[in-house]
């Protein structure tokens, strides 16, 4: 079995690639690659997993050395400028290997028609569980569910779907997962992990770190809008997300007014005692 080369773009420097997979998944780092991704990784629980996209995918699978028994890459959109090698480059390791390519994007090519070449107008997580729903277990259907929320993209199956589930709570759950996403920006390692927790059909709330990753991001998320509507920037940022200002953003804030403003919204929002 062949290695990929460190040299990955998307990746973080430590990442350490295992030289016994004989299944490999490329997919993209948003809630619905992620989920994607879980929903394959379960299916071939021995997968390796690699954050990419459009732009380095060429350069990845160029990387790779040797066969992969399943390659399979998720909700990654097909660049227009690397489209006819990376045409070659699919051709080629479909003689190779089991290769599965998922997405819901526009595609350069009319007509591109490959039995490999899963193209659709829906979430490339419902896609996943629709190709491999003869290896998973039902209930990974949820994780499909989670990735359409977060794609915007509930189709009439995703509705059918969550019947057999409380709306309130998937709705929970894909909210966390959503904005734990978010915070995790291009942490890789740590999109893997959820990945990984997903595949086990962990629910989101109880995979460690995500449920404070998504109040942060939340906050932040708050503290902007606050920000723009109250126009006081940084000092509603601040206050929203509960951090205490550093030396230099107290002096900016000081330079720029703000700073008595952030000292007066702290004041309005401190509870009266008795």
């Amino acid at each position: 079995m062949g290695i990929m080369s460190n040299k990955i773009s998307s990746q973080p420097a430590n990442v350490q690639l295992e030289t016994k997979m004989s299944s490999i998944i490329f997919t993209h780092g948003d809630c619905d690659g992620i989920c994607a991704g879980a929903v394959v990784k379960s299916a071939f629980p021995d997968s390796t997993v690699f954050f990419t996209s459009p732009v380095s995918l060429l350069g990845e699978l160029n990387s790779l050395t040797g066969n992969y028994d399943n390659i399979v890459i998720c909700d990654i959109a097909i660049d227009e400028k690397t489209f006819p090698q990376l045409k070659i480059k699919l051709n080629e390791l479909d003689t190779e290997s089991n290769l599965i390519y998922m997405d819901h994007h526009p595609v350069p090519e009319k007509k591109y028609n490959k039995t490999w070449f899963h193209h659709d107008n829906y979430s490339s997580s419902e896609q996943a569980y629709r190709i491999f729903e003869k290896k998973l277990s039902r209930d990974m259907r949820r994780v499909a569910i989670y990735g359409a929320i977060g794609d915007f993209s509930e189709t009439p199956l995703i509705k059918k779907w969550e019947r057999d589930w409380d709306e309130r709570t998937l709705y929970f759950y894909a909210g966390t997962l959503i904005q734990g996403i978010t915070y995790a920006g291009r942490d890789y390692d740590y999109k893997r992990r959820i990945l990984d927790a997903l595949s086990g059909d962990i629910p989101p709330p109880e995979i460690d770190g995500l449920l404070n990753s998504a109040v942060i991001a939340s906050r932040k998320e708050e503290a902007k809008r606050r920000g723009r509507l109250r126009g006081r920037g940084l000092s509603v940022y601040l206050e929203w997300t509960g951090a205490l200002p550093t030396e230099t953003v107290k002096s900016l804030l000081k330079k720029s007014g703000a700073w008595k403003k952030f000292q007066e919204t702290k004041s309005s929002n401190t509870p009266a005692v008795g």
